[in-house]
């Protein structure tokens, strides 16, 4: 069972052709900010599907899930919300600490031999920060701060926090797009 906080959602005829179909098909995004049951927190999540408009076909899914550049290419718009994907509702990443040590290059395996090398882009990426800022926080890591301390100086909350307002907002707005 799941808690729906705010959903919206969004339905565009788009060309097949990049899906090797003739005619035009269907684009239908769906966004919410939902509690899965099981879960102590809520996540916001933003998927899509591109379909056969034909009804013959019994299974008229071309393509789905987080086809988040096909989403961004027709709903530019939607960009808060593909930002935020998988983020708790103050906007926080899945497992920020803990991914970003990850992509820090900082996680061992239980030998004590690392998992893997630093990532800059993608801890920029993860902590959606700049490539600098990623540097800033490596270096925090590797120094044993605390991640609030990193957290605080980089003004993450503050970022994340606008971040998942402007995914609510279109969430909460009345304004669905269907062509």
């Amino acid at each position: 069972m799941e808690e729906i906080i705010a959903a919206n959602y969004w339905n565009k005829k788009i060309s097949g052709e990049p899906y090797g179909v003739s005619r035009e098909v269907i684009l239908k995004v769906n966004a919410s900010l939902v509690k899965h049951s099981g879960n102590d927190y809520a996540s916001f999540t933003i998927t899509g599907s591109v379909e056969l408009i034909d009804k013959r076909y019994r299974d008229p899914v071309i393509t789905c899930g987080a086809i988040h550049d096909t989403i961004a290419q027709h709903y530019p718009e939607l960009a808060p919300l593909i930002t935020v994907h998988l983020s708790a509702p103050d906007g926080v990443p899945m497992h920020a600490e803990a991914n970003a040590r990850y992509w820090a290059g900082l996680c061992t395996y239980a030998d004590g031999s690392p998992m893997g090398e630093y990532k800059r882009a993608m801890l920029a990426k993860h902590l959606r920060i700049t490539p600098e800022e990623a540097d800033q926080a490596r270096a925090g890591l590797i120094k044993g701060l605390p991640w609030q301390t990193i957290s605080t100086v980089l003004k993450l909350a503050e970022r994340w926090s606008d971040q998942a307002g402007s995914a609510r907002s279109l969430l909460n707005s009345r304004q669905l797009a269907t062509a």
